[in-house]
């Protein structure tokens, strides 16, 4: 079937209905609205997505009482004036089972490596997780010739081990 053009829209071969002496009015050709150019949408780099450390959630079997006593504990294993209270804290911390990881992970994360003071309270907490992964320190220790950024790196590498263990 053929279409018959509309007589009110002028098109080449339509004289002009407003002035049928002149010649014809070409049609105009359909009018493009600016469009914003799309953003290009960011590739996901090649290889694993970089780590972020965060707080870690305590295990759903921990119970508001051990919270607690592990928050004392941890307060009193960072103690660098009172050795004998941090040592006693230590042990009692491992008496905890794998429940005390999240509660050490999250104090670890809140330590300052360019802080001398944190970098002992570190080494103490690192002292402490080391009994849950056969003792590894993930080259976390403070001493000479350490560096923040170097214990910065061994720290996340204990974020990275338990995220792996938790899955």
């Amino acid at each position: 079937p053929s279409r018959t053009p509309d007589p009110a829209t002028p098109s080449p071969q339509q004289p002009n209905p407003e002035n049928p002496t002149q010649p014809p009015k070409a049609t105009p050709p359909p009018s493009k609205k600016p469009t914003r150019p799309t953003p290009p949408v960011a590739e996901e780099p090649a290889g694993p997505k970089p780590f972020k450390m965060q707080q870690v959630p305590y295990l759903e079997s921990t119970t508001d009482d051990q919270r607690y006593e592990m928050g004392q504990l941890i307060k009193n294993l960072q103690d660098i004036d009172n050795t004998r209270l941090s040592d006693d804290a230590r042990r009692k911390i491992k008496s905890f089972g794998r429940v005390v990881i999240p509660i050490l992970l999250n104090a670890f994360l809140e330590l300052d490596m360019n802080n001398e003071d944190d970098r002992i309270r570190g080494n103490m907490i690192a002292a402490c997780l080391r009994a849950y992964n056969d003792d590894r320190g993930f080259g976390y220790a403070h001493g000479p010739g350490s560096t923040a950024k170097g214990l910065s790196e061994a720290r996340k590498k204990w974020f990275q081990w338990w995220d792996g263990q938790s899955k």
